[in-house]
């Protein structure tokens, strides 16, 4: 199986998605009819820019007869998988009248569509974004009678989606069961998902938790019957799963069934499976699909867990108090920036740490903002990012104290030992002293003393020295 998650690292540049392309498709038709040729089923009608191992490949994934979960004339299925070469493949499958070559039942019909890996970021990352857009299109509508070479399609990039209907199968499943699936997933386990419902919003809303990169190594089908030599890792099935068992049975393959059985099996909780566990948890599915298709090529471990805590950092900060918020700036702005998207969510979450101190310390009294001041000064060496916004917050922090009382921000002034700090600060130093000039001059003669030395050890000018 061509196939490896854990530890990958994809090198392909990642696009923002498009809006209003069109997507370059070839296509190909698998069913079943009678012509001079035979009968039978396989592929009836390919364009000219399918190769053969491409066509190879379909004809072995695309369902025969009987081989959709429903037995309706309205059963319908999808399918996503990589190509022999690397191009990608998204399928719709439905009935087609009556089987017409005497075993009874319904005809199977496949429409497929391939593209190149570096047009999935078109449709967001996303293969049911592609199964939208070729239902909209008429792509599934069954034609018996095509070209044999027809012309290749171009898919629109602008498929609606409701968020309820994600946020519906999450509830019907549970968030630990699609957490425990999204872990089976990711780490490439075959995995067969038994549902009540028809699967696809289930399936999709695990497959919108795997980061944008690793999809397209991520095969997938929704209402086929399971088969062992169709190798998708993740399948969501629905009637009478006892076929399945049977079929699975000494095969390194996973049949679960969220509805029925209780519980799912104890696994360990990530960053990254905290931070889409939450996006389930709060009905936040496009949301979530934005982040995880913002995701940069380096999808390691290592990657994925700094960039999913500074994401799970950032949802917690309207909540959390200055301590907290101090020390989550220690922790996680003082590391190196390993690529754009880590960098971009550290300001990001500078930013967010920002507005929530200033409007915290807008309201706060002498005490609760010179307790966190020796917190704030040693901020400012952790990196860049730590001293801009440690710059601005203590800025903040010595113009209120000013206003409430100058003595005290002017005694704070007195730990400031870091000179480019001193530099960046020095109209609030200005400010300061004049509060206390202002102060000077109704003051007691005893206190003043003591002012008037610590304004001569810092004054306040562009020369000043700690």
């Amino acid at each position: 199986m061509d196939f490896e998650l854990s530890g990958v690292t994809v090198t392909r540049p990642v696009v923002a998605p498009a809006c209003d392309a069109a997507v370059p498709c070839d296509q190909a038709i698998f069913t079943s009819v009678r012509t001079p040729m035979g009968e039978g089923y396989r592929i009836i009608a390919a364009s000219a820019g399918l190769k053969p191992e491409e066509k190879t490949a379909i004809a072995k994934q695309s369902p025969s007869h009987g081989g959709l979960c429903g037995s309706g004339e309205e059963t319908k299925a999808v399918a996503f998988y990589k190509l022999p070469g690397g191009r990608l493949c998204a399928a719709l499958s439905c009935t087609a009248g009556k089987e017409h070559s005497g075993r009874g039942g319904l005809r199977i019909y496949t429409r497929a569509v391939v593209f190149d890996g570096e047009s999935f970021c078109t449709f967001a990352y996303n293969p049911f974004n592609v199964f939208r857009v070729m239902e909209s299109g008429g792509l599934g509508t069954p034609e018996l009678k095509p070209e044999k070479t027809p012309p290749g399609v171009q898919l629109p990039t602008n498929p609606t989606k409701r968020e309820e209907e994600t946020a519906a199968a999450v509830a019907r499943a549970g968030v630990d069961w699609l957490g425990y699936i999204l872990r089976a997933a990711r780490s490439g386990e075959r995995l067969v998902v038994a549902c009540e419902d028809p699967p696809h919003c289930l399936v999709e809303a695990v497959f919108l938790g795997i980061p944008a990169p690793m999809r397209q190594n991520v095969s997938l089908a929704c209402g086929l019957k399971f088969s062992i030599g169709r190798a998708f890792i993740l399948a969501g099935v629905t009637g009478d799963t006892a076929a399945t068992e049977r079929i699975i049975r000494g095969h390194p393959v996973v049949l679960v069934r969220p509805n029925a059985d209780g519980s799912p099996p104890k696994f360990e909780y990530d960053e990254w499976q905290r931070m889409v566990s939450d996006h389930w948890t709060e009905a936040t599915a496009r949301e979530l699909q934005e982040f995880t298709a913002r995701v940069s090529p380096d999808c390691s471990p290592a990657a994925l867990e700094r960039i999913a805590a500074l994401r799970n950092d950032a949802r917690r900060v309207a909540t959390a108090k200055p301590a907290g918020l101090l020390q989550l700036v220690a922790r996680r702005l003082a590391q190196a920036d390993a690529d754009e998207l880590e960098c971009n969510l550290r300001k990001e979450l500078a930013g967010t740490i920002r507005m929530r101190l200033e409007r915290i310390w807008s309201q706060a009294s002498e005490t609760e903002l010179t307790a966190h001041w020796p917190a704030l000064l040693a901020l400012a060496p952790k990196s860049p990012e730590a001293f801009r916004l440690a710059v601005a917050l203590i800025g903040l922090v010595l113009r209120r104290l000013a206003v409430m009382s100058p003595v005290a921000a002017l005694e704070c002034t007195q730990e400031i030992s870091h000179a480019q700090v001193l530099r960046a600060i020095n109209a609030d130093l200005r400010d300061v002293r004049a509060a206390v000039e202002r102060w000077l001059l109704q003051a007691d003669p005893s206190q003043a003393r003591h002012v008037e030395k610590l304004l001569a050890k810092r004054p306040g000018t562009d020369g000043c020295t700690a």
